[in-house]
């Protein structure tokens, strides 16, 4: 098996859930006239990723077309049979298969990974704070704060954070894991909005 990672930052996007609450694919909600699945992988990009792994799921057919245009050496895709276990399922799914071509590397071990966990329905999140995140200096996880002392995604970890993440199981997902770890949060009031349910399609640039 040839691996595809080269560089020693990964965007890791997670786009297999059902959006039940929204009661349609929320990756394919148009965000300033493109879909948020692939203005979410615009942003990995722009903020300096050089290889972006999408998990597919409930979804599967009508992501993994709107990612069309894109380089798949590049941005490429691995379905989660098991997304229905929940969120923590599919991040777990995904840390495997991004673990597992880092390490099929041999000179990655001299290089400093660094890999964004990111979701698909926060597109107001700047290019900035994904820099940012990217440059903070720290031995533990950086991650986004949030109210009452929160942190959760989008957030950088490293190469060794990757087996414990590989664990999570059912519908925990990594806000938890990142307060265990002491994560340093970056502040970014954008984070605080998404698009979850019908109310927030009247958002600006969603339509």
């Amino acid at each position: 098996m040839t691996a595809l990672f080269s560089s020693k930052r990964v965007a890791l996007l997670l786009a297999a859930g059902e959006s039940k609450r929204l009661g349609r694919a929320k990756q394919l909600v148009e965000f300033k006239g493109q879909p948020l699945i692939c203005h979410a992988v615009d942003q990995a990009l722009e903020s300096g990723c050089d290889e972006v792994l999408v998990v597919t799921g409930a979804h599967r057919v009508e992501v993994e077309a709107a990612l069309t245009g894109f380089d798949a050496t590049q941005v490429y895709r691995v379905y989660h049979s098991g997304w229905k276990d929940g969120m923590g399922s599919s991040l777990a799914a995904g840390v495997r298969e991004v673990e597992s071509r880092l390490r099929l590397v041999e000179s990655e071990k001299g290089f400093r990974v660094q890999v964004l966990l990111m979701l698909c329905d926060q597109p107001w999140i700047p290019v900035e704070h994904f820099a940012a995140l990217f440059a903070e200096e720290a031995e533990v996880p950086v991650a986004t704060a949030y109210p009452h002392d929160q942190v959760g995604v989008p957030a950088v970890v490293g190469l060794h954070d990757l087996p414990s993440l590989s664990a999570l199981e059912g519908d925990r997902g990594a806000g938890r894991w990142l307060m265990e770890r002491g994560a340093v949060g970056l502040a970014c009031s954008e984070a605080q909005l998404d698009v979850d349910c019908p109310q927030d399609l009247s958002r600006d640039g969603i339509g």
